[in-house]
């Protein structure tokens, strides 16, 4: 992934778009923008032409549920999980819950839902900032994420709705979601916000 020297789709191409929220191209992913998005209905700033969080925090401002929020501005993806509320966009600020892959629900853990930020810590050599993706569906046995630049290939028709689906493990004995990628990615958890 990280050591990508070809751009994968010509920079700001349309992969996909969830929930009226389109998704592009950052070409390869080590590729570092500094063209910063605003979001125009919003007349807010929603970050870095197209890495990873832009998208989440672009996605949140259009389409967070069940009223439309931001996130305050951090490093690196994995910093996301560090956080402790979010700003609704009528300015007031709200808890943000955290939810740890794996945890059982009578120690607080909670199943994924639609709308949740799905975060990746930092990892050696492809996530030096880690990522971030948001759930856009909730299958049996997994989640359907929305992102940008984890492999900045248009997404999977025939809709285009989502960029990859990804295992969910449920633990009947342990009353547990466990979300795991392949080649042995590490995901810290989701995170949704309270109103």
């Amino acid at each position: 992934f990280f050591g990508e020297s070809a751009c994968v789709s010509p920079y700001g191409a349309i992969l996909g778009v969830a929930g009226d929220v389109f998704a592009y191209s950052n070409c390869i992913r080590n590729y570092d923008s500094k063209s910063r998005n605003n979001v125009s209905s919003q007349n807010k700033e929603s970050g870095l032409e197209w890495d990873c969080m832009e998208f989440a925090r672009r996605y949140w401002m259009l389409r967070g549920t069940p009223v439309r929020a931001t996130f305050d501005s951090v490093v690196g993806a994995a910093d996301i999980w560090a956080l402790n509320s979010v700003r609704l966009l009528d300015g007031s600020k709200t808890p943000l819950l955290k939810y740890p892959n794996g945890l059982p629900r009578r120690d607080g853990g909670s199943a994924p839902r639609a709308g949740d930020l799905l975060i990746y810590p930092r990892q050696r050599n492809d996530f030096p900032f880690g990522h971030v993706a948001v759930v856009v569906g909730v299958t049996k046995n997994s989640v359907l994420v929305a992102e940008q630049n984890w492999d900045n290939k248009m997404w999977p028709g025939p809709y285009h709705n989502h960029s990859r689906e990804i295992r969910m493990l449920y633990s009947p004995i342990h009353d547990a979601y466990n979300i795991t990628e392949e080649e042995n990615i590490i995901i810290d958890g989701w995170m949704r916000y309270a109103t």
